[in-house]
């Protein structure tokens, strides 16, 4: 069973949610930070970013690449601290994030 973690925005309500954490997730997270890295803007040319979010069904709107970078930090943080936390038989990090 993959993990969740919950990702809070103060300053944008709208990107709250509750996301599984696992190797399909990883790599559309960092497939949309490389592009963000290479051209500044998310792989669909824009700087705004419809996302669905597949636990709720609804779309998600990243306003911006800085939040979404934001975002991608916290739920990689997690994956991390996840797959550390199962190697070495630890305690799972909390699973609530609150991000700007």
């Amino acid at each position: 069973m993959d993990p969740f973690v919950t990702i809070i925005s103060t300053s944008t309500s709208a990107i709250n949610g509750t996301w599984s954490v696992n190797d399909a997730r990883i790599l559309r997270v960092g497939l949309q930070v490389a592009s963000i890295g290479a051209t500044g803007k998310f792989t669909n040319g824009l700087t705004t970013i419809e996302w669905l979010d597949p636990e709720s069904g609804a779309d998600v709107v990243f306003p911006s690449t800085a939040l979404f970078i934001a975002w991608a930090i916290a739920f990689a943080q997690f994956a991390t601290a996840t797959e550390l936390a199962s190697y070495h038989r630890a305690a799972l990090p909390s699973s609530t994030i609150t991000i700007a």
